[in-house]
């Protein structure tokens, strides 16, 4: 991810490049651009909901810069707008007109520099993203051996976190209501920090097989715990359980463990990106001819939910299109659900206990916690190979469905999170931290082989989610056995 020739960052986006010894004093300040075409300012405050702008704008008359450093300039405001906007009032309530306003700029200077909103989301993702890699790889690069290197990195996210909590909120929070589209962006993002682990764990002195899969869920469980307090509104506390996670991310570093690996997944030439794949496994349609005289109102609307939830996520859902596709009046709708919402998250809900219920059976049967842990997350896996549904909104749909939504997401995953309750009694050395990394872990990673395509595959995982889950507890020699042998 490197930013475009001569990109400037918004106003207030992890602008000061540097961490910990080498931070420079702190200063906030409006201008304009001078002759160089580098914005001179930070500004780290959110705007008054007055709509009123954010940045003085060019005088009137001769501009001493050219019009691509215009350009560029006025391509940075809207982006430091999209920074505040999305702050005030989220992804899905930003408005082009709000954006604008906010940055100086008129409506047409807008659809110049970018197609419609989420090209501009995605632009200024993409520099807030790329400016805190390239700040936390220099951090990385200048200390001494592979246990510093990751300290230095954890303490530099931790502070771009806490400093930069706007910018930060957007790239870990509000993106993730943003579309299927933002999932590629994001994917490139975390290629930046598991390339970090694998040189850390390169170079360490004694050798170990950390697989591309553990490695992808310790950065999902980091960014979790981040989201997290984040979501909470106290971003300041990640720097209290930055060693916790430290440790628990270098506890998988095991040499002379045999961690189990799961099969080898061969990706075809030309198979599409995860956007398209996304969009190639959307949820079809019923007949509404035919689900008339076997389904309810209420199961077709649900139905009808789902589907152009899985096309285009909650902001695809109007009363027009649910109805249309439900094949019922408006009257018929507002007999089952208040709004588009309760009928979103009724669908959710209902997808969600068809998948706990059995995972929670499978738990409760098992006779020991590691073995019950390996039960209840070979029986989520199984259950996402049959219930689509479940596998799209509960993985997927769900965070594009604004503050309700992810805070039903977050439920869920909590109740799933239950299964590492006896792990913590048994084990009372483990900090609590961990816990919300392993859930972390273990939705991304089911996420993104969703998200690809591979749901029929899901099961292959549980030896590895299992290693994954127990290694904090038991120690990573004693989880591979377990996974690899539950029954034993």
């Amino acid at each position: 991810m490197l930013l475009a020739s001569g990109e400037v960052p918004p106003p207030g986006v992890v602008g000061r490049g540097v961490c910990s010894r080498e931070r420079r004093p702190r200063r906030a300040r409006r201008g304009f651009a001078g002759p160089t075409g580098i914005v001179t300012w930070v500004s780290t405050s959110v705007p008054s909901r007055s709509g009123k702008a954010l940045y003085r704008v060019f005088p009137p008359g001769r501009l001493p810069i050219s019009r691509e450093q215009v350009a560029l300039h006025q391509r940075s405001r809207l982006q430091g707008a999209m920074v505040a906007a999305v702050a005030q009032n989220g992804y899905a309530h930003t408005t082009i007109k709000q954006l604008v306003s906010l940055a100086g700029v008129s409506r047409s200077t807008f659809y110049k520099l970018f197609a419609d909103k989420e090209q501009c989301f995605l632009a200024t993702y993409d520099v807030i993203a790329t400016m805190a890699t390239e700040r936390i790889s220099r951090a990385y690069r200048a200390q001494g051996d592979w246990r510093e290197q990751l300290h230095a990195a954890f303490d530099c996210f931790a502070e771009i976190v806490t400093e930069e909590r706007d910018a930060s909120h957007l790239v870990l929070v509000d993106a993730l209501g943003a579309g299927h589209r933002m999932l590629e962006h994001r994917e490139r993002m975390v290629g930046q920090f598991e390339l970090m682990f694998r040189q850390s764990f390169a170079r360490a002195p004694e050798e170990a097989i950390v697989s591309d899969t553990t490695i992808y869920a310790i950065v999902a469980g980091i960014r979790r715990v981040a989201y997290r307090r984040l979501l909470a509104g106290e971003p300041e506390r990640l720097g209290e359980v930055l060693e916790d996670l430290l440790a628990w991310a270098i506890g998988y570093h095991a040499p002379g463990v045999e961690a189990p690996l799961r099969p080898p997944v061969v990706t075809p030439e030309g198979s599409p990106h995860l956007h398209q794949a996304l969009k190639d496994t959307t949820i079809p349609a019923l007949d509404p001819v035919q689900a008339r005289g076997t389904l309810t109102h209420r199961e077709r609307i649900l139905s009808a939910v789902v589907s152009l939830a899985s096309e285009g996520g909650y902001g695809a859902l109007s009363m027009p299109a649910i109805s249309a596709r439900a094949g019922i009046s408006n009257e018929a709708f507002y007999e089952n659900f208040t709004d588009k919402q309760h009928a979103f998250l009724t669908a959710f809900d209902e997808a969600t206990q068809r998948a706990l219920g059995p995972t929670a059976q499978a738990f409760a049967a098992a006779p020991s916690w590691p073995a019950a842990a390996h039960a209840a997350i070979t029986a989520l896996l199984e259950h996402g190979v049959t219930d689509h549904v479940f596998a799209r909104l509960a993985f997927f749909e769900i965070l594009t469905g604004g503050p309700a939504a992810i805070d039903r997401a977050e439920r869920s995953m909590d109740t799933f999170a239950t299964m590492l309750t006896p792990g913590f009694q048994e084990h009372p050395h483990v900090p609590e931290v961990v816990g919300e990394a392993i859930i972390g872990a273990l939705w991304n990673v089911i996420q993104r082989e969703v998200g690809y395509g591979r749901s029929s595959r899901l099961p292959e995982l549980a030896p590895e989610l299992t290693y994954i889950t127990l290694t904090p507890f038991l120690g990573a020699e004693e989880a591979a056995r377990i996974a690899m042998n539950p029954a034993g």
